[in-house]
């Protein structure tokens, strides 16, 4: 198999570069390749009731992924076949902020995305007493 590599086509050399660079891995491993792992980004979101994970994870289905908390740690760990049978492989720790109820984490894969949602402790409202 050869490959023909593309020419520059403008003077931004930097730009030009990664286009090359995406143009000739990305078809072969797919998106977030790095050395047999794959690089998923994350994002972090907080309201007032619960904290949001946000991470990309194209090309994975539910049964690629494994997620698990133990203490304060949520761990995940997933892999898939890329093209050419080349395996790609997520792993990742993610310590949990306090006031996480871990009891009712949940998670949804859609369309490349995981969403884990981690619902915080209900704090206890404070109650005055009368004193007689």
């Amino acid at each position: 198999m050869s490959y023909s590599l593309p020419t520059i086509r403008s003077r931004d050399f930097v730009s030009d570069l990664m286009k090359t660079t995406e143009e000739i891995f990305v078809p072969l491993f797919g998106e977030g390749y790095q050395n047999g792992n794959f690089s998923s980004s994350t994002s972090f979101q907080e309201e007032d009731s619960k904290f949001w994970m946000e991470l990309s994870m194209p090309g994975f289905c539910k049964k690629d992924v494994d997620l698990r908390v133990k203490d304060d740690t949520l761990t995940l760990e997933a892999q898939r076949e890329a093209r050419g049978g080349e395996k790609l492989k997520v792993s990742k720790r993610y310590y949990l902020p306090k006031g996480v109820e871990i009891s009712k984490l949940s998670a949804s894969l859609k369309n490349g995305i995981l969403l884990i949602e981690l619902p915080k402790v209900k704090e206890a409202t404070p109650v005055s007493i009368a004193i007689e």
